[in-house]
């Protein structure tokens, strides 16, 4: 399964170049897990066989994309945020999931936090 999805981005990689590194960091800084660090060691190599991408192209896609992609996280989050919340809260009132609320909203209140050690202290 790996060798297979490896020779497909090698492939997609040799064809589409910068910009293939810019779609898949871009996408996996929005949160979709898709394997970006593999794109890029993967493109590195690419440049480093053949000499038909430079290092600093793929760098510059790479944070291209992810600067992109973050924006474009936050946006959605923040138009399409609310709702995605009420809907999943939604799901959580399930009997199974009651046991994972936090303590605060079982016990209200009364419940204490644990403090933070300091250091040296």
């Amino acid at each position: 399964m790996l060798g297979f999805l490896l020779g497909d981005l090698s492939s997609l990689i040799a064809q589409h170049g910068r910009w293939i590194v810019a779609l898949v960091i871009g996408l996996e800084s929005m949160c979709l897990p898709l394997p970006g660090e593999t794109c890029l060691v993967t493109a590195s190599v690419y440049a480093g066989a053949t000499g038909n991408l430079t290092l600093l192209g793929i760098i510059m896609a790479a944070a291209a994309g992810a600067v992109i992609g973050d924006s474009l996280g936050f946006w959605v989050g923040r138009s399409l945020g609310q709702g995605l919340v009420a809907l999943l809260d939604a799901a959580a009132r399930t009997p199974a999931l009651a046991s994972f609320r936090p303590p605060r909203q079982r016990r209200g209140a009364t419940s204490r936090m644990p403090r933070p050690e300091r250091a040296g202290a």
